[in-house]
């Protein structure tokens, strides 16, 4: 039978593990150029739902403006399950301690209400009330550049921290060192001090 104990550290470790790799420097990066990625998809859609951006034409069974409607809608809807995937994995690596950092909360909330709206929005029409709250959606995800500037902050200020922590890890190994030399110096000098005692052979004198 299996020891509980050892498998609550094995569990301990994965989620410890888990946790290295979702607030890595790559995992950072990545999710940086993703809320990029979906910002830009987010205005263009929205762009062309306004008609800011006229699209004119028929395909062969919708209009060309349906067409890159659908095209947008279902790009950033690739975008947003990859974000549901982040999400779900900080809250398994976290545990409990994700639900006490607010923006992150709030910002799992947007991206779990657009979710469910972008998924609605595909399997079924709506009406126009349905479409306006949708839009409404599209620009509370637009607050996510917000995130990404308080992700960038955060990125630029561990970075910053890393190099202080080497800085002074090479001036621990430096004052080391010279300790040692030091030391070594002293040493050197005490041995110099010493009185040299010059022993020879006994010579008899001639009488």
């Amino acid at each position: 039978m299996e020891n509980p104990d050892v498998s609550g550290d094995n569990a301990n470790g994965v989620k410890q593990k888990l946790g290295n790799v979702m607030h890595s420097k790559q995992v950072h990066v990545i999710s940086m150029c993703l809320l990029v990625l979906d910002a830009i998809f987010v205005l263009l859609l929205l762009f062309v739902d306004l008609d800011v951006i006229p699209v004119s034409g028929d395909g062969e069974n919708h209009s060309k403006k349906e067409e890159v409607e659908n095209g947008l809608h279902y790009t950033g809807l690739t975008i947003l399950s990859l974000f549901m995937l982040e999400i779900m994995l900080k809250i398994i690596a976290d545990g409990s301690s994700f639900f006490k950092k607010k923006l992150e909360v709030f910002d799992a909330a947007v991206v779990l209400v657009s979710f469910v709206l972008d998924i609605a929005l595909s399997l079924s029409r709506v009406s126009s009330l349905v479409r306006d709250i949708v839009i409404l959606m599209i620009l509370l995800r637009l607050w996510r550049f917000f995130k990404l500037l308080v992700n960038v902050n955060i990125f630029v200020r561990k970075d910053i921290q890393n190099q202080i922590e080497a800085e002074r890890e090479l001036r621990t190994q430096a004052e080391k060192e010279r300790d040692v030399a030091l030391e070594k110096l002293k040493q050197a000098e005490e041995q110099c001090q010493r009185p040299v005692v010059i022993v020879g052979d006994d010579k008899n004198e001639p009488t």
